[in-house]
């Protein structure tokens, strides 16, 4: 187990400082009931428990619950995204069965509920963790960088498309001119 120190920004209730972590973003290699894999990584498992809470303002583009245990072939297991505008994305994994307390489209704030993971966990995963995950712009990239505040939110917007109207400008329906 690892530490990451100078945590300004937790997807865990209350859990500033320091975070308890087992596997880092980034290629891996790891044997779990006999069988070795080899696979990049696109977050890092924290393993320090408690409430998953959403780590700023966004909107919920995917979600699922109901995941009772270990299953390869949903390998997420129960989880939340989050758009949080600007091409960034939040990803919580492994969540407790029954515990999401978010659906598709939910607005959420910095520190709202998503979830929790203290009992079990969910999906293929080997051992109690929160899955945590960023991606900017489609792209998966460490997340420890916004753990620590290198790297920001830098919007409470999601990308709903939004025209603001000005002066001079004509409204009208195509058949109502």
């Amino acid at each position: 187990m690892s530490k990451l120190t100078g945590v300004v920004l937790s997807p865990i209730k209350d859990k500033l400082g320091e975070l308890n972590y087992t596997s880092p973003f980034g290629y891996r290699e790891f044997t779990y009931n006999g069988k070795t894999y080899k696979n990049y990584h696109y977050g890092i498992d924290i393993t320090t428990l408690g409430t998953i809470v959403s780590i700023g303002d966004g909107k919920v583009i995917e979600c699922r619950d109901g995941i009772t245990g270990y299953d390869e072939s949903k390998s997420s297991g129960n989880y939340v995204t989050i758009d949080h505008g600007n091409g960034i994305i939040s990803m919580y994994c492994h969540l407790d069965n029954k515990s999401v307390a978010v659906k598709l489209n939910d607005r959420v704030k910095k520190g709202d509920k998503l979830g929790t993971d203290i009992i079990k966990t969910t999906g293929f995963s080997t051992g109690l963790h929160c899955h945590f995950a960023i991606k900017e712009n489609s792209k998966w990239v460490n997340p420890v960088d916004y753990l620590k505040g290198i790297k920001k939110l830098d919007s409470n917007e999601t990308n709903d498309e939004v025209y603001i109207v000005k002066k001079g400008d004509r409204i009208f329906m195509e058949n109502n001119i």
